[in-house]
């Protein structure tokens, strides 16, 4: 049975948080396998590598989180503004609008304009959106929360490295990395006829996926400066 949700700032905390923590994670653990060959004795210095690492990646979170969601806020007011503005919106101009989107059924839009008739109000109701309506959300409190986010995500592959065991701590913080991202597939399930296991998967198979391709483009970065460096050592 799926509960009951109303996509409001709940679920845009949900998303917020999916977003901010999977990029912390993948970010970290992927600069974790790239890191740990070069420095596998030393283990501190692949500590304070990625500690920088969760640092600067969850500042330029929170700030990108706060540029985008106050530019949301003004594109949304501005539409408000602009659709009260508009004295001619009427039912037909809805539905004539809808109409040429193809976004419905014929049958859905008779159905709509019967509704209309019936409840000539609704279309009041509709050209004053009010901005709790339109979810204008304050950029600061999003901000920190994405900044959070990209945090917890960041000390599960980070964590193992506080007490250095080498092959054990890139095992442990690869349990727990995956393991995370399988949690919160878990988590995305509570809102979803989809079983939890689909989910946990997904999520997994995301990072996987993530991580492969952001290793592979490391490498070949890799093999270029190194043939450049034969280049010109050489000639």
């Amino acid at each position: 049975m799926i509960r009951e949700f109303i996509y409001s700032d709940r679920g845009e905390r949900f998303k917020d948080f999916i977003f901010g923590f999977q990029d912390g994670l993948i970010s970290t653990y992927v600069l974790m396998i790239a890191l740990i060959m070069l420095v596998y004795d030393y283990p501190f210095l692949l500590l304070i590598a990625l500690i920088a690492e969760m640092i600067s990646g969850s500042i330029s979170m929170g700030f990108g989180a706060y540029i985008s969601i106050k530019t949301k806020n003004q594109c949304l007011r501005s539409y408000s503004k602009n659709f009260k503005t508009k004295d001619f919106f009427s039912s037909e101009d809805l539905l004539k609008s809808l109409k040429e989107e193809g976004s419905f059924y014929n049958e859905e839009l008779d159905d709509l304009n019967k509704l209309l008739k019936k409840h000539p109000k609704i279309i009041n109701k509709i050209r004053n959106i009010n901005s709790k309506e339109l979810n204008i959300r304050e950029p600061t409190i999003n901000a920190l929360f994405m900044t959070l986010s990209f945090i917890v995500g960041s000390l599960l592959p980070l964590a193992p490295f506080i007490i250095p065991l080498q092959f054990w701590s890139f095992i442990i913080a690869t349990i727990f990395s995956f393991g995370g991202l399988f949690i919160v597939g878990v988590m995305r399930s509570l809102y979803s006829e989809r079983h939890w296991l689909t989910f946990g998967l997904e999520m997994v198979l995301i990072g996987l996926l993530a991580t492969l391709i952001i290793s592979v483009l490391i490498e070949f970065i890799t093999l270029g400066f190194e043939y450049i460096i034969v280049q010109e050592r050489f000639g």
